[in-house]
Parts: structure tokens; C-alpha cells; sequence
């Protein structure tokens, strides 16, 4: 995981996910949050938009029952800036 400025723990579950995936993560400070659910092309199939979250440790659970089977990357940013990455593995 590529560390900048804010650095952040993120922590997804290495298991497979049928419908639903917990991703785990700690702010180093608080800014404008987003995660994105990229696919294998390199295309974003979804986008959580958090808004302001403060300095500590947050979760988020994403609605993956809808996707295709496939290995997805999970992109965290704050203010813009990509500060970590996490993969998630959907299975049917």
C-alpha cells in the first residue's frame, strides 16, 4: 500500500464475499472521504461518497451481490488522494 500524507490502515476481508464485503480503515486525519470498487478493466462500479469523517478508525460495508464473480479493487480516498487500497474477492 502506497503511503502518503494521511496514511491509512485498510483492512478488507481476504475471505471471498457472496453479497456483502466489510472494509476496515483508520484516518490518520479527517478529510473528505470516498471508496471505489474498481473491476479487473480497470472501471469503477461503484462509488461510496462518505463525506467528512474525523481522525480514527471507521468501517463500511459494500453491497457486492450485484457483481459479477472476480477480483475487485477497493480504492480509498481522502480529499481526492488515493492513500490506500485493498482487494475483494466476490464469489457466487
Amino acid at each position: 500500500m502506497k503511503k502518503t500524507c494521511n496514511e491509512a490502515m485498510l483492512r478488507g476481508f481476504s475471505n471471498a464475499v457472496k453479497s456483502l464485503a466489510t472494509i476496515n480503515f483508520t484516518l490518520q486525519k479527517s478529510g473528505n472521504t470516498t471508496l471505489q470498487l474498481i473491476d479487473g478493466l480497470c472501471r469503477k462500479v461503484q462509488t461510496h461518497q462518505l463525506g467528512e469523517l474525523a481522525y480514527g478508525k471507521h468501517e463500511f460495508a459494500i453491497e457486492t451481490s450485484g457483481l459479477p464473480k472476480g477480483l475487485f479493487v477497493c480504492a480509498l480516498m481522502v480529499d481526492g488522494e488515493v492513500i490506500g487500497r485493498v482487494k475483494v474477492v466476490v464469489e457466487k
